[in-house]
């Protein structure tokens, strides 16, 4: 049961990374990334059309993204029982956030 959850713990950090990297600057999803966040060092700048509180967890960080992205897989997938669904978010958010660190060499 427990393999189960981590081997879907590590696809969802994939996808997470993914959806992250692709809403780069340059990347397939950066218009969209850009439309809805803006970009204050474009010239002139580009206004959002959308709030960080919504931005962060859907594209601009990878640690916030464990919320909703989490969420979704667990409710598509359903690894285990919903009562595990908060420990599975913070699980992934850590997870991410160490791979932030140790392999991206970023601390955001």
């Amino acid at each position: 049961m427990w393999t189960q959850v981590i081997l879907h713990g590590f696809l969802n950090a994939l996808w997470i990374l993914g959806i992250w990297n692709a809403a780069l600057p340059g990347q397939v999803l950066d218009p969209i990334a850009t439309w809805m966040a803006g970009d204050s060092k474009a010239v002139p700048p580009i206004e959002g059309h959308a709030p960080d509180w919504i931005n962060k967890p859907l594209f601009l960080c990878p640690m916030c993204m464990a919320s909703v992205h989490g969420t979704l897989w667990w409710l598509i997938f359903r690894p285990v029982s919903f009562g595990a669904l908060t420990v599975y978010i913070v699980c992934l958010s850590g997870f991410l956030k160490a791979i932030a660190i140790l392999v991206l060499d970023k601390d955001s």
